[in-house]
């Protein structure tokens, strides 16, 4: 059986790729791990079939217990999905944020993002409020809705009109793109030392890493937190940001490589110093959760995305 466009999708034809997969992620501490996820949500909640986990486990796949009392790392499960070419809903969000960055030049878009929660302690004494943040460091206050649910909608418009990068900026993107984006454990999110060393990175250790070497190469440089935004829905990240031209410039080398290398984005017109701003919303410079119960604690949200219109102002649906 086979994907549009011939992919293998069979834990057979597919060993030699979860090898490689596997060995990357054995890189990462056994002590960072969190098996929380049992054998027999991995085929609903991944869609990695009992042949795939099977073959993966051979090859060393982090797991603790056996058969079907084994327990699964979620980051592991979701890095496995993301780097096989299996018909996964990874694999489908990342087509999606390719349609959004490989559009015409300077095209302009709008999107609508709902931003969907609910409470995590419903009955809790108190008001219940949703703090939302929102593009460019707006907050605003929600109050909880009927059966303790909270809902948010934001217009976001994406620009498609990033300026190349100098340089010696560009030299360096093209040198950090020899690390791999993976999803990380929480306690090695941000651990520039572990990315370097192990040639593995989440994209706040890849933000952080460009912003230190780029200062080192005297631009100002930060941390955004926003989301990817495209439709059917957006997913939060975070990128690095260069002050160049009265402009801060996204940056986020891993980003490009992994979908130039998970075959979305086309190798010939997506080189690691070429911007991804068409794709990203920046929210804050700080790491938080951008919808926060009582402003406290993190909701978990999910944030469903339709495209509004273009920049000719012609409706999308």
């Amino acid at each position: 059986m086979a994907v549009a466009g011939g992919e293998p999708v069979t834990g057979a034809d597919l060993t030699p790729q979860i090898a490689e997969v596997v060995s990357t992620l054995r890189r990462i501490p056994m002590s960072a791990r969190r098996f929380t996820v049992p054998a027999a949500e991995v085929f609903p909640g991944y869609r990695l079939s009992p042949t795939v986990l099977a073959s993966a486990v051979a090859a060393g796949f982090p797991r603790v217990g056996t058969g079907e009392d084994a327990l699964y790392d979620q980051n592991d499960l979701a890095n496995l999905a993301l780097y096989l070419p299996l018909p996964t809903l990874h694999r489908a969000a990342m087509r999606f944020w390719a349609r959004v960055l490989d559009r015409p030049d300077r095209e302009e878009r709008t999107y609508r993002v709902s931003y969907r929660g609910a409470c995590p302690a419903p009955g809790h004494p108190g008001p219940c409020m949703a703090t939302c943040h929102e593009p460019d460091d707006l907050v605003t206050p929600v109050p909880v809705g009927a059966g303790h649910v909270f809902t948010h909608d934001v217009d976001v418009v994406l620009r498609n009109d990033w300026p190349a990068l100098p340089p010696p900026l560009a030299a360096l993107a093209r040198e950090v793109a020899d690390i791999r984006f993976f999803r990380l454990p929480e306690v090695i999110h941000w651990d520039v030392d572990f990315a370097t060393a192990n040639l593995v990175a989440d994209c706040a250790a890849y933000a952080k890493l460009l912003v230190i070497r780029g200062a080192e190469l005297g631009y100002p440089a930060r941390i955004r937190h926003g989301l990817m935004v495209a439709a059917p829905f957006s997913m939060p990240h975070f990128w690095a940001e260069f002050r160049l031209a009265e402009r801060w410039v996204p940056c986020d080398p891993g980003l490009v490589i992994g979908m130039v290398s998970w075959g979305v984005l086309p190798a010939d017109r997506w080189t690691p110093d070429r911007s991804v701003g068409a794709l990203l919303a920046g929210f804050s410079t700080r790491s938080r959760a951008l919808m926060l119960h009582n402003n406290r604690t993190a909701i978990d949200a999910k944030y469903p995305t339709r495209l509004l219109n273009t920049g000719a102002g012609e409706p999308a649906g």
